[in-house]
Formats: C-alpha cells, structure tokens, sequence
C-alpha cells in the first residue's frame, strides 16, 4: 500500500500543532481514537519505520473508517522530537491543528 507524504507546511508545524491543537500520539492512543472517536480525526501521520504489524493494524481499522494515512520521513525519534516529546512516537493523530488553523481563516 502507498501512503502520502504529509504536506510539508504540516510537517513543519508539527512543534506548532502540539502545542496549540489536539493530538493523540502512541500506538495504543491512536488505535482507540480510530476506533471510539474517528470523525474527529484531521490526519493520521506514521512515521517511517513503523513496525509492520502495527502498520498493517492501523491500516485496517483506517480503512474501515474511511481515515486517509499519511507517511512521515522522520524516524520514530525523530517524530517524538517534532512534537515537543522526549521519547519516540510512531503513531500520530492530529484532532485539532491549532494555531495552523487560525491562521487560514
């Protein structure tokens, strides 16, 4: 399966996401996001060394929900460094864009 790149004004705000908006970020906190409160869901962002199995969970339960996944080219260390988070992150769930969002309106 072919994922996405995520748009680069995204991937640039990240720092400026999670601090401002609403983000879901860990494997287990996205999978019950998907699951319990997918409307809510802007973008789902995987980083590029996700495990496969976890990748193929997530692109199920995406699937079913009619959730677009975009790729990261960042590292899961890397991804945890964008956000502001001092471990690794694999998965992320944006709900909210924050201050990105009020600057297009």
């Amino acid at each position: 399966m072919r994922f996405e790149q995520v748009p680069p004004k995204i991937e640039s705000s990240l720092p400026i996401i999670a601090k401002t908006g609403r983000v879901e970020f860990g494997f287990n906190n996205v999978v019950w996001t998907i699951s319990h409160r997918p409307r809510q869901i802007k973008m789902l962002i995987v980083c590029k060394n996700i495990p496969k199995d976890k990748l193929d969970k997530l692109v199920q339960l995406a699937s079913a929900k009619k959730i677009k996944i975009y790729r990261t080219m960042k590292s899961n260390i890397e991804l945890g460094e964008a956000i502001g988070r001092p471990h690794s992150v694999t998965t992320l769930a944006i709900l909210d864009f924050g201050a990105i969002a009020a600057e297009e309106e």
